[in-house]
């Protein structure tokens, strides 16, 4: 996801994209906020890995009206202006994140997602429009075959959060949101 030095990845190709896109997009009247949040879910436990230190961190809907529309309560919000601030912050989450040690890598993730959400609220005064986007970008750790694993509990559970993931694709998309 990150990829390496000579070769960007698709996060860090997305971060481009997306203020090249903001820029162009100031050029006829739209200005655009973005708010970063990164999470990990680790053994089952949920982690803001922009605040260690965070307790309480939960899944919730937003509505129970809406099936689609979830949010992590307590998480730390970062708003940011540039592709620089973005990858400051995504380096610090990654300092954060849960690694060790496995046969096939020396320091591999060990949390099943970490996940870098990005909403984009987007205004033209002009024309009196809002609209609210999200860009969820979802690194997954690597499996290890349970018979190389000196971590089996550890790995039974990324190996479960792993195959939630079908469930998690599946789930239909929240339409985009605009007001006027």
């Amino acid at each position: 996801m990150e990829g390496t030095e000579g070769q960007l990845g698709v996060i860090p190709r997305t971060v481009d994209l997306l203020f090249d896109s903001v820029k162009n997009y100031k050029r006829i009247g739209r200005e655009y906020e973005i708010r970063a949040t990164f999470l990990e879910i680790y053994n089952e436990v949920l982690y803001d890995l922009l605040n260690p230190e965070a307790t309480d961190l939960e899944i919730r809907m937003v509505s129970a009206s809406s099936k689609t529309d979830v949010y992590v309560s307590n998480i730390t919000e970062k708003i940011v202006e540039n592709g620089q601030q973005l990858r400051a912050l995504m380096d610090a989450a990654k300092r954060n994140r849960a690694t060790a040690c496995t046969v096939g890598n020396e320091r591999s993730s060990r949390s099943p997602y970490a996940i870098m959400r990005l909403q984009l609220i987007g205004v033209h005064v002009g024309k009196q429009e809002k609209c609210v986007g999200t860009v969820n970008l979802v690194d997954l750790a690597g499996s290890e075959s349970p018979k190389t694993s000196i971590r089996m509990e550890e790995t039974k559970k990324i190996s479960r959060s792993l195959s939630e993931l079908t469930n998690v694709i599946m789930w239909p998309p929240a339409a985009p949101k605009f007001s006027f």
